[in-house]
């Protein structure tokens, strides 16, 4: 109801109420809530903890290495996995393929962070779940945003599809 007729309508008509709000076709992009961070290097690990809580998740989970992760994750139930490309345990495409392994994590999305990301977007591509690379070092004033649109993308590309 524009301005002018709701104006109208009090003026002249106080018993007509507002037009009920229009329905939308698809609810809203569900908002990160949980995400885990697997990165190695703890300085790392803690400015990826940092900023990604200023997406507004209600809880980050911090694991330096796959098999904390692997081990940690299925009771977590992230919504989003950022993980490093090169663990000192392990490879972030090969933690990414385990962890979707796992029922419960079985449609989870994850953002792979590497120092080689020319390498890393050919395998994200074929790698299910994968829903984008961010290159080493990346702008953690950035960073928030970044997650935040590549989620939005995922989501509605799931919506869409």
């Amino acid at each position: 109801m524009t301005r002018w007729r709701r104006w109208c309508a009090i003026v002249f008509e106080p018993n007509v109420r507002e037009d009920p709000p229009l329905r939308e076709s698809a609810p809203p992009p569900r908002r990160l809530s949980r995400i885990l961070v697997v990165e190695d290097e703890a300085a790392l690990r803690g400015l990826l903890e940092v900023s990604i809580r200023d997406i507004g998740a209600r809880e980050v989970l911090a694991c330096g290495s796959c098999a904390e992760a692997l081990d940690k994750a299925p009771v977590f139930a992230p919504d989003l996995v950022v993980v490093d490309l090169q663990l000192v345990d392990g490879d972030g495409m090969t933690l990414i393929a385990a962890l979707r392994a796992t029922p419960e994590l079985a449609r989870t999305g994850a953002v792979v962070l590497t120092a080689r990301p020319d390498l890393a977007t050919n395998r994200a591509a074929q790698t299910p779940g994968v829903i984008g690379v961010l290159p080493k070092p990346f702008d953690p004033m950035s960073l928030t945003e970044t997650l935040d649109a590549l989620w939005r993308d995922a989501r509605e590309d799931h919506n869409d599809g």
